[in-house]
């Protein structure tokens, strides 16, 4: 090995030896260029926090130079040298370097003025090939998916726009972790975040990414075309070939994920765009919004809604007697004449999601029936005034107009108890990195969506003159899909964290709790109107317990308005039972009226009354009442 090492070295250096004639860039050109933006992001390179410099890319291929994950000068002069090398293959296709690397070739070439004999590239052609002339390309955010806690973010990949294709038969470019189809899930969370996968890159028809999203999954899909010339386009994809025919990542859910490698190879096209700075993690829709801080970047958005809410839009708009009608065609009785056009338009839409939900396998008696269908609305010709009834499609999901991830709230309550202590109040500093509640402002996210991790709340309490720690916010995530015609997906919770109990009288002790609920939710008046219920049960414990832990079943009822695009109200009760004691209370039972109001996109103010009720302890019931602003910011 070291013989090999000392003559692949000998060989680089007879290499640059042999271009200097036709290489007029000094030793401190190369240096220049090496600490270029164009280089530095074309590999990936990046400072830690520590001060340590290397690539991001983890396979060792990627690099021509011994140290070219740490050393941009190095690579760059090893880089000149392989371009050199007519002899040279590299790569999972063995190629030449200008063809296994062609975006790096460019730069080279087009930058640093590198003259060597050009080899032609076939493979690369027939790669290129597969976009019919890509024009432009755009981001795509795909809306989180409720019925899954890992897509609650949601996600984004890439769409090449192609001159020579119908739009959804376009390429779509994805970036995931490769996963075992029966991974065990707690091995998936470790891996996840401990960078245990490749993150590899793949291209795919967008009609199929369309299947998967807007029908299969009922995601909203957010396009956004970027202002990228037809040859940057190309560029980026000539870096994607490299990237995935030399090298791999390793996959990372907070950072190094679908949405940082999206915008790294972005940068590394456009170094002049600012795309992947970010604090601690990165969210799919968290990244969207990067495309927006330079002006100009991105230059048209497009919304394709789930196939789901193309359905109720148009039941929506059918009259009492059209909604009989659609009910009796999906109940498989035969159309009539006398058929209402848009009654037949929604059941042809309907059984379309039907389909798509039973993977393709309608029964014969559906299939018949929506043949039917199709066949009595041809007869009808062209209808143009039904399109005039339809109400445009609410498209909450778009990221970028979202409030921003990190919040930092301050609070005032006032506290009440029926005996004598405890009749203060607290000022309350809270700290969550991300993400929403149920009360936040639902433009930019799933409506009926909650998701924190992680958060802090310090308190000073005046009664007992201290400022401690008072809440830990772990993983906390609800999920509440309205139960309609299309849908029967439950509604779900899980909390964790830890908390200060207010139910046995002691403002000091901190409770470790786990919550996790099951039930349903269903719409009252319209999609703004919610109503739920969910069967709990929750463990907690604390070493001051009788038995260090108590544990119980409990109840969560609830409604939720958002009447106006500024307001939202909560009006909820939940029930513990404390199970297997004889100290405490029995149960215990909460009763909470929220208000939210938003004053701007990232400012909210929030007021709640809590009433809290230990059974059987009359002294200890107690009232909260709070006055809460919150700051959002990333």
């Amino acid at each position: 090995m070291g013989y090999l090492k000392s003559m692949k070295l000998l060989f680089v250096f007879f290499i640059l030896v042999s271009v200097s004639s036709t290489f007029a860039q000094t030793e401190a050109d190369l240096q220049k260029w090496s600490q270029s933006e164009e280089w530095i992001k074309l590999l990936h390179y990046k400072t830690s926090e520590y001060g340590t410099f290397r690539s991001l890319v983890d396979g060792p291929e990627f690099f021509f130079a011994e140290d070219g994950k740490y050393n941009a000068f190095s690579e760059l002069k090893a880089s000149l040298a392989a371009m050199s090398n007519s002899d040279l293959k590299v790569g999972k296709y063995k190629l030449h370097p200008q063809c296994a690397f062609p975006a790096r070739y460019w730069f080279l070439k087009n930058k640093v003025g590198l003259k060597v004999t050009e080899q032609k590239c076939p493979k690369v052609d027939e790669f290129l090939d597969v976009f019919k002339d890509p024009q432009t390309l755009s981001v795509v955010f795909s809306s989180a998916y409720p019925n899954n806690p890992a897509s609650m973010f949601g996600h984004s990949f890439i769409k090449i726009n192609s001159k020579k294709r119908a739009d959804i038969t376009d390429i779509g470019i994805n970036f995931a972790a490769k996963v075992a189809d029966d991974e065990n899930p707690f091995a998936f969370i470790y891996f996840g975040i401990t960078g245990g996968y490749l993150g590899l890159w793949s291209t795919e028809s967008y009609h199929n990414k369309i299947k998967e999203y807007v029908q299969g999954e009922n995601r909203d899909l957010w396009e956004y075309e970027l202002n990228l010339t037809a040859d940057e386009t190309r560029r980026f994809l000539y870096h994607l070939w490299e990237l995935e025919t030399n090298s791999y990542f390793y996959y990372y859910f907070f950072d190094e994920n679908c949405s940082y490698q999206i915008l790294a190879a972005l940068e590394a096209i456009k170094p002049e765009w600012n795309l992947t700075d970010y604090t601690v993690y990165v969210i799919p829709g968290e990244s969207i919004k990067n495309l927006f801080k330079t002006p100009g970047i991105v230059k048209n958005v497009h919304f394709r809604p789930s196939i789901q809410k193309q359905v109720l839009q148009k039941y929506k708009a059918l009259n009492e007697t059209e909604r009989s009608e659609f009910f009796d065609l999906i109940d498989l009785k035969s159309p009539s004449k006398e058929s209402s056009p848009l009654a037949l338009e929604t059941a042809m839409l309907y059984f379309d999601f039907l389909n798509i939900k039973q993977k393709g396998e309608l029964s014969a008696e559906e299939r018949k029936q929506n043949l039917a269908i199709l066949s009595q609305r041809a007869s009808l010709g062209q209808l143009p005034q039904l399109a005039s009834r339809l109400e445009p499609i609410i498209a909450e999901t778009r990221p970028d107009l979202g409030h921003d991830s990190y919040s930092l709230s301050v609070s005032q309550t006032f506290r009440s108890r029926e005996d004598s202590y405890g009749n203060g109040g607290t000022t309350n500093i809270k700290f969550k990195t991300a993400y929403h509640d149920l009360m936040n402002n639902d433009i930019g996210f799933k409506r009926y969506s909650h998701i924190d991790f992680p958060g802090f709340e310090f308190q000073y309490d005046y009664d007992l003159e201290k400022f401690r720690l008072d809440n830990i916010i772990g993983l906390n995530i609800t999920s509440l899909p309205p139960i309609n015609f299309l849908s029967k997906a439950p509604s779900w919770k899980i909390e964790s964290g830890m908390y200060t109990p207010r139910d046995y009288g002691c403002l000091t002790c901190r409770h470790v709790f786990l919550k996790l609920g099951i039930g349903g939710s269903f719409n009252l008046l319209n999609e703004f109107y919610l109503a739920y219920a969910l069967a709990t049960i929750r463990g907690e414990a604390y070493d001051q317990l009788s038995r260090g832990y108590r544990y119980g079943p409990g109840l969560d009822v609830g409604i939720l308005v958002n009447p106006t695009e500024k307001t939202k109200y909560r009006l909820a009760f939940e029930q513990f039972w404390d199970v297997d004691q004889n100290i405490r209370s029995e149960s215990v039972q909460y009763y909470v009226l929220q208000n939210s109001y938003f004053l701007s996109r990232n400012h909210e103010l929030r007021s709640t009354l809590n009433w809290i009720y230990p059974k059987g302890t009359p002294d200890l019931r107690q009232l909260d009442a709070k006055i809460e602003f919150t700051y959002f910011f990333n």
